[in-house]
């Protein structure tokens, strides 16, 4: 297990028993449930089907009704007589419209209490909420862990972007790959892989003037949230008057950012 897969392992291991993912890329998350639910029950829900196959995203059973609060009642039921039993998974998509719902929040505090009451050893379900923004009800503070879904680092990039160079067939310079690496930090590996998928078939390959689009899509990126925007400009330092030493200083540092790779390797 690499340090995201243990980090959550370990808090299923601790017995917390709601686990919150804000996360919008489900299949990053999904893989990641994968790999530490291994042979284990995970059951999931959505608004649009209901109950669905967690692997396979079909609907499990087509007379149950598609309401989260039929779907939590329905596995907080337990039968008495059971033994140890392992974990049971709950993963709820984008459920965040719902936890204002004093039922909703009622059932996950049930079903959250149950798992951690030390009487009832043959009920362990882990409620994991997947969802694309952050609400915590009052009532669900204390039995909530919210799970930081951290973003790729620079040699995780750069094996995507050499992944991708390999599939489909052509070749990328190792110089070029940690330059639009760099670029790429702060990126999912979903808006990597569309970047990608963009920047080839605008041009046949990837080169280092890529690095604009890669600029553009981080725009957009930005302007989505609202709270910042990029301004694009024509003007130099030679159009500011004065302030020679800054400007010096500036060019300096410009000389250090504009070839990053090597600065960090000297």
């Amino acid at each position: 297990m690499n340090e995201i897969q243990n980090k959550l392992a370990s808090y299923i291991d601790a017995c917390r028993p709601i686990i919150y993912i804000n996360h919008f890329d489900f299949n990053a998350v999904d893989a990641l449930i994968t790999q530490v639910t291994e042979n284990k029950e995970v059951y999931e829900y959505n608004d649009a089907f209901g109950s669905v196959d967690f692997k396979w995203k079909y609907r499990q059973d087509y007379n149950q009704k598609k309401d989260l609060d039929d779907f939590l009642a329905h596995h907080y039921q337990n039968d008495d007589e059971a033994e140890d039993i392992e974990e049971t998974f709950l993963v709820l998509k984008d459920i965040h419209f719902h936890l204002e719902q004093p039922k909703t929040i009622a059932l996950l505090k049930s079903i959250a209490l149950k798992t951690l009451n030390a009487e009832q050893k043959s009920f362990k379900t882990v409620i994991i909420i997947v969802a694309s923004k952050l609400i915590i009800p009052t009532e669900l503070e204390h039995l909530i862990t919210v799970f930081d879904f951290p973003l790729l680092q620079e040699d995780e990039i750069e094996s995507m972007i050499q992944e991708f160079a390999k599939e489909l067939k052509f070749e990328i310079e190792d110089k070029v790959t940690k330059e639009l690496a760099i670029s790429c930090k702060g990126l999912s590996e979903f808006e990597i892989q569309q970047i990608m998928y963009l920047a080839f078939y605008n041009g046949g390959s990837i080169d280092i003037d890529d690095k604009q689009i890669i600029i553009q899509e981080k725009e957009q990126i930005i302007k989505k949230t609202g709270a910042l925007e990029i301004i694009n400009f024509k003007e130099t330092i030679e159009d500011i008057g004065g302030l020679e030493k800054l400007k010096t200083w500036l060019r300096n540092k410009a000389k250090i950012f504009k070839e990053l790779d090597k600065a960090i390797e000297y």
